[in-house]
This record gives C-alpha cells, structure tokens and sequence, in this order.
C-alpha cells in the first residue's frame, strides 16, 4: 500500500447502514454480488461503515487493507470490521463470498433475548480476531444456512 493509500484510509468517509430499509431488521445478509452492486460507488476507494461487517469468503481471495495492515483473504475464512474501521477489500468477479451487516441495536432488539455469551463472543471476535479460519467439513452446512437466511431475509 502506497503512501498515497495509507493517507486515503486515514481519511476514509463513513458510509452509513448499508441503506435498510424503514421498519426492516438492523441486520442485512446478501451475497458478495449484490452487495458490490447496491455498493459499487465505495467498492474502490478506502472507506468505513457505521454497523458491523462479516465477510465469508468462500471461493476466491482477496486483498484486505484494514488498520493500516494488509491481510491476504483465502477462500474458507471471514474476518470482521467493526464500525467506523477504514478499510478497502479488493473484490474479483469470480469470488463467491456471503456479507452479513448490522448495527448494534441488533443486539438491544427486546423481542429477541440475547444470551450475554454470545453476545460477548461476537465483539470479542471483533476485538481480536481479523480473520477466522472455516474448517472445510463445515462449509457446506454453514452455506446452507447462510442461504436459507438470504432466502428469509
């Protein structure tokens, strides 16, 4: 990354949640497709979000520029932005990748009743984990979820 770059993602804009729409979920699961389209304005450029990111790459890889660190994405992995984080991922066309987005009112939603733990372990992953490594015995049921999830959504 450049020099040029480094100051770009120490000015990064904030780009606001990802455009829910009023009276939806604080909480958005699309496929990488759909969100580089309904983002392609920011899909360049080093930027920042005011919600919560995952990605899960599942084919392809990638290059992630996140706190001033440049991390190699492999297919098999997610890793995690948290709010206001500038970054920039460079996206391929073959890439076949699942984004999950959400603010943290997702969390304080009184209808639904959040175990502490979970809630706990989600942040700590965004504490401290960047990338998380998916075994490859799990994929294919995680990938049935996450579609079933899209289809609900």
């Amino acid at each position: 990354m450049g020099r040029q770059n480094l100051k770009a993602m120490k000015e990064a804009p904030i780009i606001p949640i990802l455009k829910f729409q009023s009276g939806a979920l604080p909480f958005k699961v699309q496929t990488i497709k759909d969100f580089t389209a309904e983002q392609d304005e920011i899909n360049e450029a080093p930027h920042s979000h005011n919600y919560y990111e995952m990605i899960w790459l599942i084919k392809g890889h990638g290059t992630l520029y996140a706190d001033m660190q440049e991390y190699t994405i492999e297919s098999n992995t997610v890793f995690c932005l948290k709010p206001n984080q500038a970054h920039q991922f460079q996206t391929q066309e073959e890439m076949e990748a699942f984004v999950f987005s959400f603010s943290d009112s997702f969390f304080r939603m009184d209808e639904y009743d959040f175990d502490r733990a979970y809630q706990a372990g989600l942040f700590q992953l965004f504490t401290e984990s960047r990338i998380i490594r998916i075994a490859d015995e799990m994929e294919e049921d995680m990938k049935e979820i996450v579609l079933k999830m899209i289809k609900e959504f």
